[in-house]
């Protein structure tokens, strides 16, 4: 069988999952579907009241990356020229993940099945079906987190302080083994380090959240997820980035083989699909086409772009900013401080998120700058200032429209 055949062999298979993917992923990226479930299985795994008997490793997070992990590690084989027992494959993620999967949203559960049935198929080289199958799944795991932040901030609205520390307990967990090896590669990748760690800032928005659940406090837990949530969601966006960046490179350097390519073309449409929502939220027409262009059925990997990809993400997330300083400043004015600081927070750390795009279009100066009065606009938001915050918060918004255009 030819390549070329083969490719396009691939394209057909896989042309349903990607399609629907493209239409109804979204839908899910904000949604909280699974909170009841989670919240009922918690209480199930409950032994006893204090979270010091919770078992972290027969939880519903620390059962389904029992079962992610089996399957990397099956997968793992390509790398060691080893055969990949498809079947095995198949059978962990029916019985422990595709319930859970499907409950979050069905297109990624399509995405999943039908790249395993490529691979094993050879309709696929098993290095892209491998790609997308862990991808996709954690993808899934980062709008399982959106959602676990949810359900934390739920239960201490009710003072469930304990179920409240076992969610958190599986999220912690859940960052060790999925969210922290990823931002790992992109700290050392982009040469992050201090306050610009995204391994840091996850770990310092965790101990916060810590802190906030053994104090019962709703207000400050909000505030903290934002931390958490976004720096994860900064390693992911990176991710992406510097993955077509070496698609690009490697079609530039002609090093790479077609199959490596589409393998790297799989990795950055499976993570994209967990963040697609922050950006169609502002900016539908951006968001599609990022979607396009990593779409293997829809762009040849040849083509990408990685320069336009990343316009298209900065200029999606720029508008993200601009909504949540309009959200926080009429907070502000209608007197709920509570929502204005996180809606700040929230605006904050999606600023950060594009530091580096800030640096490459305005320089060390300036984007050193313009994060110092991020943090003002924080402290008057917070004070109340209403007049000072608005005035600040237009600067900080003139620089950004300089790179998100």
């Amino acid at each position: 069988m030819s390549t070329k055949w083969k490719k396009a062999v691939v394209i057909s298979s896989l042309s349903f999952s990607l399609m629907i993917a493209g239409c109804a992923i979204e839908k899910s990226n904000d949604a909280e579907t699974s909170m009841g479930n989670e919240m009922k299985t918690s209480s199930q795994h409950e032994k006893g009241t204090a979270s010091s008997s919770f078992d972290i490793t027969s939880s519903p997070i620390g059962e389904q990356l029992n079962a992610y992990h089996k399957i990397t590690n099956e997968l793992n084989h390509i790398n060691e020229n080893k055969e990949v027992n498809w079947n095995r494959v198949q059978s962990l993620y029916e019985d422990r993940l595709q319930p859970v999967v499907t409950e979050m949203n069905v297109a990624y559960d399509k995405a999943i099945t039908l790249a395993m049935e490529a691979g094993s198929e050879g309709n696929l080289d098993e290095n892209a079906a491998g790609g997308l199958i862990v991808t996709v799944t954690q993808s899934y795991f980062y709008q399982k987190q959106h959602n676990m932040h949810s359900n934390i901030k739920t239960l201490l609205d009710k003072n469930n302080t304990t179920q409240a520390s076992q969610q958190l307990e599986q999220l912690k967990h859940l960052a060790d083994r999925v969210f922290i090896p990823i931002a790992e590669k992109q700290d050392e990748y982009y040469g992050l380090n201090g306050d610009s760690s995204i391994v840091q800032k996850i770990k310092s928005g965790l101990a916060a959240q810590k802190r906030n659940v053994e104090n019962a406090n709703s207000e400050e837990f909000s505030i903290n997820k934002q931390i958490t949530h976004h720096s994860v969601y900064r390693s992911y966006y990176l991710t992406v980035l510097s993955t077509v960046g070496k698609i690009e490179q490697e079609v530039s350097s002609e090093t790479g083989t077609e199959e490596e390519l589409v393998a790297l073309q799989a990795k950055a449409w499976g993570l994209y699909q967990a963040i697609k929502g922050s950006i169609s939220t502002v900016d539908g027409n951006a968001a599609d086409e990022i979607n396009t262009l990593l779409s293997l059925n829809k762009t040849d990997v040849s083509s990408i772009d990685a320069g336009k990809v990343r316009h298209l993400f900065v200029q999606g997330l720029v508008g993200r900013v601009q909504s949540f300083h309009s959200e926080a400043a009429e907070s502000v004015a209608s007197g709920n401080i509570s929502s204005a600081r996180a809606q700040a927070m929230e605006a904050n750390m999606i600023t950060k998120t594009i530091e580096l795009a800030m640096k490459d279009k305005l320089g060390e100066e300036a984007t050193s700058t313009a994060l110092k009065k991020t943090e003002r606009w924080m402290e008057w938001i917070t004070d109340g200032e209403a007049e000072k915050a608005s005035k600040i918060s237009k600067e900080i918004i003139t620089t950004l429209n300089q790179i998100g255009v």
